[in-house]
């Protein structure tokens, strides 16, 4: 936000809001871009071939988050918050965008 708001020249004493930043701009929020570039690298992933060692890195791990058993545990004190909840939610969150995009579209 900071870089944005030297781009346009909004001095720091100005009380300018952050959304208005973004509108004046035209850019995404970092959050949006991150989901995209996500969700983008996911879908690649997804994709490969399945003796590429991403594909089975990816496989073991939704093996794993669906309770399968593997030969691969987590090491005791790593957070249990893994990759694919993260994705899930940026999944949920385009999903909403979009069904909100679509809502207040307007047809005429």
């Amino acid at each position: 936000m900071r870089c944005q708001r030297q781009i346009l020249d909004v001095c720091w004493w100005v009380h300018v809001s952050n959304v208005e930043v973004l509108q004046r701009s035209g850019l995404s929020t970092i959050g949006d871009i991150l989901r995209h570039r996500r969700l983008s690298l996911f879908g690649h992933v997804a994709r490969l071939h399945p003796r590429v060692p991403a594909h089975d890195a990816l496989r073991l791990m939704v093996d794993t988050y669906e309770g399968s058993k593997t030969s691969w545990s987590r090491p005791p004190g790593h957070p249990r918050n893994v990759r694919l909840n993260k994705i899930q939610a940026d999944a949920n969150a385009l999903l909403l965008y979009t069904s909100v995009i679509l809502v207040n579209y307007d047809y005429n």
